[in-house]
């Protein structure tokens, strides 16, 4: 079963809220097709609950910044839970979605499934990958600038930064759709749930163009050495 919630405010040009409507008020499409509202509920309830999500994509971040994240969200997590009874859920994506800690009110099991996740070896980091792609680059151009038999090398390496260019970039598209495919199967989920969610991500985000982006500043770099030489 695939529920999806969509929360509306509809007001007025004055900006207050318009009420008495019902379902039949409202089309709603996905993919430009309509599809059928199964629920409709009107007005928001006060005493509706909002579960929240800890999500950790653990396949592109480094485990001191992940680490260091979670330090300062967990506490204001285990206030939320204490003071609101707050339902919590821990995911752990790293490659495949784990759930570490399903929905609970208890902040010490909380506490224990972030701590696992401490304990994980993340993937390579998105900005270490950038960091050795930059340093191939800057010595590949000081090898070229150098002439003599060094321009021989340097072509050589720079065919290399290229190609670690592409690969770097294929290797981010595929993280970013496995990532993308695993945070929607998530939120489909979560439609049957009720109430509200909320979701708190913990990773270096989703690389939208990376090829480009690392190209264009490979670019720049070229441009910015032979205009100093």
């Amino acid at each position: 079963i695939n529920v999806v919630n969509v929360d509306l405010y509809v007001s007025d040009k004055k900006g207050n809220p318009i009420t008495g409507l019902s379902a039949k008020d409202f089309q709603l499409f996905e993919d430009e097709k309509k599809v059928k509202i199964t629920n409709f509920s009107p007005g928001g309830d006060p005493e509706e609950k909002t579960s929240l999500i800890i999500y950790v994509d653990n396949s592109s971040v480094s485990a001191s910044s992940r680490d260091r994240v979670l330090d300062v969200v967990v506490p204001f997590v285990e206030r939320v839970m204490t003071t609101e009874g707050t339902a919590v859920m821990v995911v752990r994506f790293d490659r495949r979605l784990y759930v570490e800690q399903d929905f609970t009110t208890d902040p010490a099991a909380v506490r224990l499934a972030v701590d696992t996740i401490k304990l994980t070896e993340p993937g390579e980091s998105t900005q270490a990958r950038e960091r050795s792609f930059r340093a191939d680059a800057k010595e590949a151009m000081e090898l070229l600038q150098g002439g003599g038999p060094n321009s021989g090398v340097g072509r050589t390496a720079l065919d290399g930064v290229f190609a670690s260019a592409m690969g770097f970039g294929a290797s981010q598209r595929a993280s970013t759709i496995l990532s993308v495919e695993a945070l929607t199967a998530l939120a489909r989920s979560l439609g049957i749930r009720p109430g509200r969610k909320s979701l708190v991500f913990i990773g270096d985000g989703l690389a939208l163009r990376p090829m480009s982006d690392m190209m264009a500043s490979f670019q720049r770099q070229i441009v910015s050495r032979q205009g100093g030489s």
